[in-house]
């Protein structure tokens, strides 16, 4: 009976470095079996040479397959390099986040400033803008994934409801600077890799 479960445990751990030998990649399966034969079992080598076999491998493509992986890893070296320099806030990020910072300031200044010639109702918008450009800012700082989400939704609602708005004064130019402003930054924030990763690739 004890014979029987000692095979049983051996069919089952021979099965386990049969699936977890498999999952190595060519180069790792070759290397291992001609540069260091010394480090594995009888059984271990015998089972990656099934795999070699199978996988139609020989030794001559350990060289190809070297010469592949660290292509590879300078290329990831180079690309991880590359993302660095683009992550954080620089370039036209830094430039979107001072003319932000200074509309916060200007709006502020129009809130205090024009308070007792307010309306409640333009009082309420203002805050709300305030409130959203601070905000806003906020998560610039501090680098949040929902920034780019957030400050589109907020662009997008403002610069439609700004263009409305002087339609409705009688000011169409101011409009359509005022969307063409918007629309750039817009595209911008969706669609550049330094705002990518700086906040969503966290």
């Amino acid at each position: 009976m004890s014979n029987i479960k000692y095979q049983q445990k051996g069919v089952a751990m021979s099965g386990h470095l049969k699936e977890s030998l498999s999952k190595l990649s060519n180069y790792d399966l070759l290397d291992r079996y001609y540069n260091s034969p010394d480090t594995y079992s009888e059984e271990a080598m015998g089972v990656m040479g099934e795999i070699i076999n199978k996988r139609k491998l020989s030794k001559e493509d350990l060289t190809s397959l070297r010469i592949q992986k660290i292509s590879e890893s300078i290329e990831q070296k180079y690309q991880e390099s590359e993302e660095k320099k683009l992550k954080g806030l620089g370039g036209w990020l830094i430039v979107f986040g001072i003319f932000f910072f200074l509309g916060t300031v200007s709006n502020m200044i129009d809130l205090f400033t024009g308070y007792d010639s307010m309306d409640n109702f333009t009082i309420l918008i203002s805050c709300i803008l305030a409130g959203m450009h601070i905000i806003i800012l906020v998560f610039f700082g501090m680098e949040h994934q929902l920034f780019p989400i957030i400050t589109t939704i907020f662009l997008i609602a403002f610069g439609f409801l700004s263009a409305v708005g002087y339609f409705m004064m009688g000011s169409p130019e101011v409009a359509i600077v005022t969307v063409a402003v918007i629309i750039p930054w817009v595209f911008y924030l969706n669609n550049s890799e330094r705002v990518k990763l700086t906040f969503v690739e966290k």
